[in-house]
């Protein structure tokens, strides 16, 4: 059973490890609030009949969320095809020990081209030497983003688990993918 977080203000379903509730527009802090079941919680009314509202299923944890949900009300994750996903394109965000990057379309991860020039240089000039010349990529796929490893020497990690080369992996908001042994980077979905 997942636990979830209700909104005292809006009602809003938020995931039980957020410390604010991510409805836009509301951000009221939810220390205090007590975790609860989400099958147990009832709809509030809308506008239009639930007859009428279809459900997303989750990539990351399979349960169905509301088709006006942006992020599952059980693991927090975007959901593919959700009303405020199509309205605007999620941005993705990388943050690196060094600072934070957006990520547009595909972006080689190593120490040498065809990684860009800058990555490259911040690789080699911070030590991590273990990380491949060409070492992995991330890409932004199906409105979600993907990490490949491109046959590493050491390996690439998500969220502590290595993942098989040459096969791409999708990725949720707040993973962190980590190259060979100490360069990680944290995937932001906003």
């Amino acid at each position: 059973m997942r636990l979830v977080k209700v909104c005292p203000t809006c009602g809003h379903v938020n995931a039980v490890t957020s410390p604010f509730c991510l409805n836009q527009g509301c951000g009221v802090s939810l220390v205090g609030v007590d975790p609860t079941d989400p099958e147990s919680q009832k709809p509030l009314p809308e506008s239009t009949p639930p007859a009428e509202s279809a459900t997303i299923r989750c990539v990351d944890c399979g349960k169905e969320s509301g088709q006006e949900k942006e992020r599952c009300i059980y693991c927090d994750a975007l959901l593919l095809g959700s009303d405020a996903k199509q309205k605007a394109k999620i941005q993705i965000e990388l943050r690196w020990p060094w600072g934070t990057q957006i990520l547009v379309g595909t972006l080689r991860i190593g120490r040498d081209p065809p990684a860009p020039a800058d990555l490259a240089k911040a690789i080699r000039d911070r030590g991590y030497d273990n990380v491949s010349r060409t070492h992995a990529e991330l890409s932004v796929c199906d409105e979600n983003v993907c990490v490949k490893d491109l046959g590493s020497a050491n390996g690439t990690y998500v969220d502590g688990v290595k993942i098989p080369p040459n096969k791409s992996i999708p990725l949720r908001h707040g993973s962190i993918v980590r190259f060979a042994a100490n360069l990680a980077v944290e995937i932001l979905m906003k």
